[in-house]
């Protein structure tokens, strides 16, 4: 049902435009409001017609709610005509698509999505399996710089995984044409402190934890390979020195507490006598 009614000083229920919520209307001395059944109630500022029968055929396609009120969507007269033609092809083409009739296109449309979602838990569960794989495939090898053993899609999970069964820093390799993405695994917490120092150089973009960093770079495929590599040796070198230094520092402590222990034993015998 649409009805409307006219709103002046003159009428029974006066309102000033200056009064009307919407400050656009302030200047009018009255406001006409357009209502359409329980939808919405809207100012009419558009143009008028003589009688309802200029307007041809009209129909409302539907309402949303907006941060300015309620927008309604309508066609009229030619327009309709033309927007009708346009759902009735689309209706025809889901129902070539689907192989069935116009009347069984939603619930076609829902049992495609419930295969699509078994799909989707049939493809993660291959993925975990592949990481598993993949993974111990890793744990055979020597190196600590691998190149192109795992996908780009399993990069992630596979440094995650990888994560929890190595002692010591992987850094995983893929490349591609255009793109080289890699990732750093550090159980001792030097991922993010490695590349850092690599980042401006390779003019890479990523980042992650402390134990576990992701990058790409556009750089030549090699540089990137042989400055990761070179960053990995300059590490190794960097733990045995500190291995070493610690060794050498123990081995001290320990001959001086052997040391001073000698040395009360040397006493003993004095220390009894003068008891």
């Amino acid at each position: 049902m649409i009805s409307y009614y006219r709103i002046s000083q003159q009428s029974l229920h006066t309102i000033k435009g200056s009064e009307y919520p919407n400050p656009k209307y302030a200047n009018h001395d009255e406001v006409r409001v357009v209502t359409f059944g329980d939808i919405d109630s809207q100012p009419c500022g558009t143009p008028h017609v003589n009688n309802v029968n200029q307007i041809g055929s009209f129909i409302i396609l539907g309402s949303e709610k907006t941060s300015r009120g309620t927008r309604i969507y309508t066609t009229v007269s030619w327009s309709t005509n033309i927007k009708l033609k346009k759902y009735y092809n689309l209706i025809q083409e889901l129902r070539k698509t689907l192989n069935g009739k116009e009347d069984d296109i939603l619930e076609n449309i829902q049992s495609l999505r419930n295969t699509n979602k078994v799909y989707k838990k049939q493809i993660e569960d291959l993925q975990k399996e592949l990481t598993t794989y993949k993974v111990k495939e890793i744990l055979q090898m020597e190196d600590s710089v691998l190149v192109d053993v795992v996908d780009v899609s399993l990069l992630r999970p596979v440094s995650q995984a990888l994560l929890n069964e190595v002692s010591s820093t992987k850094i995983l390799i893929t490349t591609s044409e255009e793109i080289t993405d890699f990732s750093i695994i550090s159980p001792e917490g030097k991922a993010r402190d490695f590349y850092t120092s690599i980042q401006d150089v390779l003019e890479a973009s990523g980042g992650g934890s402390p134990k576990i960093v992701t990058a790409r770079s556009s750089k030549p495929i090699q540089e990137i390979i042989e400055l990761l590599k070179n960053l990995y040796k300059a590490y190794k070198k960097r733990v045995r020195m500190y291995n070493f230094s610690f060794a050498f520092i123990f081995l001290m402590m320990q001959q001086s507490h052997q040391l001073a222990s000698q040395s009360q034993l040397s006493y003993l015998p004095l220390l009894q006598t003068l008891q």
